[in-house]
């Protein structure tokens, strides 16, 4: 467990340091915070040389590095975001493209789609449809590939090479390693494969040194290698989502096996199981796990998400028997596709088709059902410590339910001989101490779903993750609410915005529409329906699309509607302001043909700090701006058009000198589609803002800007 407890102090310095990078006179004085961080270091090691204990100065010294490695991170820039060193290469390039064209050839619409995803983790051939439905029945881990995929590529590398070279001496495990590389190398090297790599080579060298592993310890050292190398990883939601999930099988499913243990589950006198124990065993083993990744999750994807859903385990039962098959029969299709294009390859399809198909009808069934997500919890970092706190006492009581339930019935058939053995009535330190700590969750959770946030002196600013568009949510000190968009999915943003507020919450004061396209006006039907909307902006512009029209019929004559004027200022608090510097069409409405560049240029201000909220402006729109000399000069800039290529020319970009950028990118294949952002516009963006302090929701999720008018860093 020392490594457990090391890892544990080194990424949460990392944390830290890059907070402290990030924001250096954040949420309390530097020179403050070193002084404070000395002198309990050095009240550590004196403890430690006193106790001779080595494991605290080495706690400490690792907690002081992840300071230290963190906050270096901070102050480098990078010309563009770190890639995988694998994705430039031909070869990898040239595979994943054969596999896509092969595949796509030979098993046509989401079947074929979902056997490449398996294979590269490339979804962008997946249809919207399909992803929302593997969303809704909580089989999004299985659209990408994952640490599961890996596990279980390296299981059946370890069957087939045992198999041909023998188990003799543990060196079939070798070739089993490199093709797990390899797998690993196509998919991009994605964190959560990197962390399943690194414990499948930890459990190969244990192995060939004759010494057993820990899943626990393999996470940890898996972790720390990962922080070490790239410390901006820890903000990566793949990366937060697949240690959490590792850490919650590792702690949680013992003591689930030893909670539902069933004498004469084992094996027969043969020691052979039968097939109905194997069935079982099986139907167990992946319930536990599936439950357990679930319950470690929960809180990051309800915070992430706004959302947690509910069939999760189940609909992954059912799902997961059909995933290595489809891997194999997908890998087979794609090799003997690429040989030759005869009847004998589609043959080789046919089993991918079937499997594909049915694990799509699998997560189509359970999006079905008319509740399948929790969507009312308003998940914040303090509920989600709560949260665990909960959960880890649960697990620590866990050895002693049946001991305590079976002396509590003693209890009650002679009360008199054993009230006093009663587990939780016993009068141990622990217990009271466990008591506390229970207390004090259920506080914070209280806290956290009924509580305000409006007594508070920050501004926050939501650019919410959609699947095409943007959308931007933005809270006042005082907490007067404002809707930038609202992305093309009806209920992603409700979702979202309903998340953030809690269930009880349903007050929006302001809704603004930059322009009419889809991706940006098709979630503001649902967003009047479901909340108490006060009064609705826009630039005058409209649109023949279905979205739009549904926009204009969700307005009925008991909302207050105004356009946007250009030079006009929309007070939020008596100190945040909107600034419209720009709002559609300068020659009147209707009047311009490319309808991006009518969108609304907004600049939000909260004392010296500001944010450019640039819509879906194009380079002449841009221009414009420069050439009438109109202020953009600003904190944070929303980089245009999603980072198309079309937009931020290098002199507005210039112009406005931001510090941080955000890249509002749809997660869906619409952005794949487009090439957003585009490589060359990143990478300009880059030579203004340090990579740190870029951020994109189509990888990072929803990203949250807060700030008290002087300081500004990134909320959970």
């Amino acid at each position: 467990m020392r490594l457990v407890f090391t890892a544990v102090a080194f990424i949460a310095g990392v944390v830290l340091g890059i907070q402290i990078g990030f924001a250096p006179e954040g949420f309390v004085n530097k020179s403050i915070w070193l002084a404070a961080t000395a002198s309990a270091a050095g009240f550590a090691v004196a403890l430690a040389v006193a106790s001779r204990s080595p494991i605290t100065p080495l706690i400490v010294l690792f907690a002081l590095l992840g300071v230290w490695r963190g906050a270096d991170s901070v102050g480098s820039v990078n010309a563009i975001a770190s890639p995988s060193v694998f994705d430039g290469l031909a070869v990898v390039d040239s595979i994943r493209t054969s596999i896509d064209s092969t595949l796509s050839t030979l098993v046509a619409g989401d079947a074929g789609a979902l056997g490449v995803a398996m294979l590269t983790g490339q979804r962008g051939g997946i249809s919207e449809a399909t992803i929302n439905a593997f969303r809704g029945a909580g089989l999004s881990h299985m659209l990408a590939i994952s640490g599961l995929h890996t596990a279980l590529v390296g299981g059946m590398a370890m069957y087939a090479t045992s198999f041909v070279f023998g188990k003799r001496g543990g060196w079939y495990l070798l070739p089993a390693l490199a093709l797990v590389l390899s797998y690993a190398a196509l998919s991009g090297f994605a964190p959560p494969v990197v962390r399943a790599t690194i414990m499948f080579g930890v459990f190969v060298a244990a192995r060939l040194a004759g010494r057993g592993t820990m899943l626990l310890p393999a996470v940890a050292l898996a972790g720390t290698l990962m922080v070490a190398i790239d410390p901006t990883i820890v903000a990566s939601i793949s990366f937060q989502l697949s240690f959490a999930a590792m850490v919650g099988i590792a702690a949680v499913v013992p003591k689930l096996d030893a909670l539902t243990e069933v004498s004469g589950s084992g094996p027969n006198r043969n020691g052979t199981m039968s097939l109905p124990r194997r069935v079982a065993t099986f139907a167990k083993g992946s319930i536990t796990v599936s439950l357990a990744a679930t319950v470690a999750t929960a809180p990051i994807v309800g915070m992430y998400f706004g959302s947690v859903p509910i069939w999760g385990v189940i609909s992954t039962l059912l799902a997961l028997p059909a995933i290595p098959v489809l891997v194999v029969t997908s890998a087979l299709a794609a090799v003997v596709g690429s040989i030759t294009s005869s009847i004998i390859a589609y043959w080789f399809a046919v089993p991918t088709l079937l499997v594909a198909s049915y694990v799509i009808k699998v997560a189509e069934a359970f999006d079905a059902i008319p509740i399948n997500q929790i969507s009312d919890i308003r998940w914040t970092p303090t509920l989600a410590v709560g949260y665990y706190v909960v959960v880890g006492l649960v697990l620590l009581a866990m050895p002693n339910i049946r001991q305590g339930f079976a002396t509590a019935y003693a209890a009650l058939i002679a009360p008199s001989a054993h009230f006093r053995q009663i587990w939780l009535l016993r009068p141990s330190y622990s217990v009271w101490f466990a008591g506390v700590l229970f207390v004090a969750a259920v506080s914070m959770w209280v806290l956290a779903i009924f509580g305000s946030s409006n007594n508070t002196s920050d501004l926050t600013v939501s650019f919410i993750s959609v699947d095409s568009g943007e959308s931007i949510f933005v809270t006042s000190p005082s907490g007067n609410r404002l809707l930038i968009d609202a992305g093309i999915n009806p209920k992603e943003v409700a979702d979202a915005i309903a998340s953030e507020l809690g269930p009880f919450d349903r007050k929006v004061d302001l809704l603004v529409l930059t322009h009419p396209d889809a991706d940006h006006v098709g979630g503001m039907p649902e967003v009047i329906r479901r909340f108490d909307v006060g009064r609705v902006l826009h630039t005058g512009e409209v649109s023949t699309s279905d979205a739009y029209s549904d926009w204009e019929s969700s307005i009925d004559s008991d909302f207050e509607v105004a356009l946007l004027e250009p030079g006009s200022v929309i007070g939020l608090d008596s100190e945040v302001f909107v600034e419209v510097l720009a709002a559609g069409c300068p020659f009147g409405p209707g009047r311009c043909t490319d309808i991006n560049n009518t969108s609304a240029v907004l600049r939000l201000v909260y004392r010296d700090v500001s944010m450019l909220l640039t819509g879906d402006i194009e380079a002449s729109a841009e221009q414009r701006l420069l050439r009438d000399k109109v202020p953009v000069g600003s904190t944070v800039l929303k980089v245009p058009h999603h980072g198309s290529a079309t937009s931020s020319t290098r002199e507005f970009i210039a112009a406005v000198a931001p510090d941080v950028a955000v890249f509002a990118v749809g997660y869906g294949t619409a952005s794949d589609r487009h090439g957003h952002p585009d490589p060359e516009i990143y990478r300009r963006v880059a030579g203004f803002v340090p990579e740190p302090h870029i951020f994109r929701t189509d990888t990072q999720g929803t990203v949250r800007l807060i700030t008290d008018g002087a300081r500004l860093w990134r909320g959970p």
